[in-house]
This record gives C-alpha cells, sequence and structure tokens, in this order.
C-alpha cells in the first residue's frame, strides 16, 4: 500500500543523523581555523641598491647598472612579501615600495635616521616592518605601541644619532589572538655593539611592560657572531624558550664571511620548531643575482611551526573549540525532538 508519514518519518530521521554525524565529523563547528605556521622574512639590502653612482659622493657604494638593482630586488620582494606574516627590512631606500605595501593588503611601519645629505645618502639608515592583513596593530588609548630609534652616530660631534636604526611594535593575530612584539634592527658593529644594544634593550623593556607583552620576535641584520641565544639574551636576559634562524654566511655582496641575519623568537609559548630557506642559496650551492650590489645582503626565510595550546588558560583566542563528534551529539536531541513533534502533529 501507499507509504504513511508515520512509517517512513522513522526512516528519514535516521538517514538525517546519519549525515549530520558525517558532517560533523569532517567539519569542526565553531572552532577557530588556527594558522599552523608563522612565516617571517629577514633582508637587508642596502642603500648602495638605490643609489645611481651620479648621485653619491662613494663611487663604489652605488649601483653602476642604475636602476637594476632597485627594480629587480624590489621585485623580488614583492613576490616573497606575499606569502609571509612579518618582513623585516634594513636600509630599504625606495619611497616608491611602500605604495605597493600599502596598496597590497600589507601594511608597514618604519624609522629613518640620518638623511642630511639626501634620501638614501650616508649616513641614512633605515628599519622597516612590513606584516600581512592577517595581524592588527595593538593599541593603547587610541596609539599604537611602538619603540624606534638610532644606535649610533656617523660623526662623533654631533648632537644626534643619525645611524643603526631599529623599530618596534606590537601586534595581535586577529583570529587567534596571539601576541607579539616584533623588532627589526640594524645593529652597530663590535666597537660600538654594547651601547648600542643596551639603548635598544632599555626600550624594549619599557615598551613590553606598557604592552603586557613578553613574546618578543627580533628580525635583524645583528653584525654579530654569536650565536642567536646569545644575542637575544644581550638585548633581553630574562628571554626563555629562544628559538631562531639556522646560522649561514648571508654577508655580504660580493664576499660572504659573515652569519649577520638572523630571525630569534622568545618567550612564544606556541612556537614547536623552525625550517629556515636562503632564496639565494646555502654555502654549498650560492647563486647571487647577477644584479646584487656592494654590501647587500641574502634574504632569509623562516617557517615557525606553531603548536596547539595545551589548556584553555594558554589559549589567548576567546572564541569556543567544539569537536566534530561532541558538536553532533549535542545536536541529536534537537533532531529528536523535532521528529516527535511532527509525529504528534502528523497523527
Amino acid at each position: 500500500g501507499e507509504s504513511t508519514p508515520n512509517q517512513w518519518c522513522p526512516a528519514a530521521m535516521f538517514t538525517w543523523i546519519f549525515w549530520l554525524f558525517a558532517l560533523c565529523e569532517g567539519i569542526q563547528i565553531g572552532e577557530v581555523s588556527r594558522p599552523q605556521t608563522l612565516k617571517v622574512l629577514q633582508w637587508n639590502l642596502h642603500s648602495e641598491c638605490f643609489l645611481s653612482c651620479n648621485s653619491t659622493k662613494k663611487s663604489s657604494h652605488c649601483d653602476a647598472h642604475y636602476p637594476s638593482c632597485q627594480q629587480n630586488a624590489t621585485s623580488l620582494l614583492r613576490e616573497l612579501l606575499a606569502d609571509v606574516d612579518f618582513a623585516g627590512l634594513e636600509q630599504l631606500s625606495d619611497p616608491s615600495f611602500f605604495d605597493h605595501v600599502d596598496s597590497h593588503e600589507l601594511g608597514h611601519l618604519q624609522h629613518q635616521c640620518g638623511g642630511s645629505q639626501g634620501y638614501g645618502m650616508y649616513p641614512f639608515d633605515m628599519a622597516t616592518i612590513v606584516f600581512s592583513a592577517r595581524w592588527a596593530v595593538k593599541e593603547m588609548a587610541g596609539k599604537p605601541l611602538t619603540i624606534g630609534g638610532c644606535m649610533d652616530k656617523v660623526n662623533e660631534s654631533s648632537k644626534e644619532n643619525d645611524y643603526r636604526a631599529y623599530v618596534g611594535q606590537v601586534f595581535v593575530h586577529k583570529d587567534t589572538g596571539l601576541e607579539l612584539l616584533v623588532l627589526v634592527a640594524h645593529y652597530p658593529h663590535v666597537r660600538k655593539y654594547e651601547a648600542g644594544v643596551q639603548m635598544m634593550a632599555a626600550d624594549l623593556a619599557q615598551l613590553k611592560e606598557r604592552a603586557k607583552v613578553d613574546e618578543v620576535l627580533l628580525l635583524a641584520d645583528t653584525n654579530q657572531q654569536k650565536s642567536n641565544l646569545e644575542i637575544m639574551h644581550d638585548l633581553d636576559p630574562a628571554a626563555r624558550s629562544v628559538l631562531g634562524s639556522d646560522v649561514h654566511l648571508t654577508c655580504c655582496y660580493p664576499a660572504y664571511f659573515f652569519q649577520y641575519d638572523r630571525i630569534i623568537s622568545s618567550n612564544v609559548k606556541s612556537i614547536g620548531s623552525q625550517a629556515t630557506t636562503l632564496p639565494f642559496g646555502n654555502e654549498s650551492s650560492h647563486h647571487v643575482p647577477d644584479w646584487a650590489t656592494l654590501n647587500m645582503h641574502d634574504p632569509v626565510l623562516v617557517e615557525f611551526h606553531l603548536v596547539p595550546p595545551e589548556s584553555p588558560e594558554q589559549s589567548p583566542s576567546p572564541l569556543p573549540r567544539s569537536g566534530g563528534r561532541s558538536a553532533a551529539l549535542q545536536l541529536v536531541p534537537v533532531v529528536l525532538g523535532l521528529a516527535a513533534l511532527w509525529l504528534r502533529t502528523s497523527s
């Protein structure tokens, strides 16, 4: 005979429950999509890349094929920035480049030192943070939590420092709530290292206190042959859980003798491990582009692998997380109740 609603409703009801379980097993309802990696770039391009030999008094400190280096370096930089969370750039002396940055879902913050002889002309320095749209600038009372300064002076008789720039900013991940203090720096060499680092360390300590953030990410041309741990402890003696990029000879064109360029994290509990990539290759297979100019460093890329928080207390995310199966079980009574109500009204 013909089927009645009472005869086929249980089958339909169990079919709906089956598909509900299947759906929730594949999709975790209410769960934040957490990033698995944190990708970071460090690159000191050096001002020579952006100077014509007709515009500078130092004949060798320029691009003999200007603007070849500027065009090629910024083209490569655009490619590298497409897939990073943060980039630390030193001596990027091309103001027009930041028009590209600010129009491609990226933001930037910079601190300039010097420039009395002209933009990009020695003594001149620039430290720049570029950040992706996944991150927001943390503010206090409507103002960004920022530091910046110049650690050195070329002319000892000058009243103000005009070289060795650094800039720092606190960021918040828009999805997870993870907070990071990102610091980009062009360190002094050995003779002025201690005084310069003391200055930067004092600013860093004050910013950490104001922002109530311990997690630090350093992107720097350190001008030091020290270990990652030593460099971070010089800056922050209380630093823990220090993890840095692999150490390679990245300085500088045309002869590479120094391991200066580093990406170092401290106190970031969600970082489990890292993988370092060198776009120009490593010591055993080094392919420097023919447009590179004097003193340019090799870029360094690091992919930090993130681990999930161990407990709700460690998770900065305010959003609840539910496994697929538990979400399905919570919805089963709702389905059964609706089915029972349908039976009563149709009988």
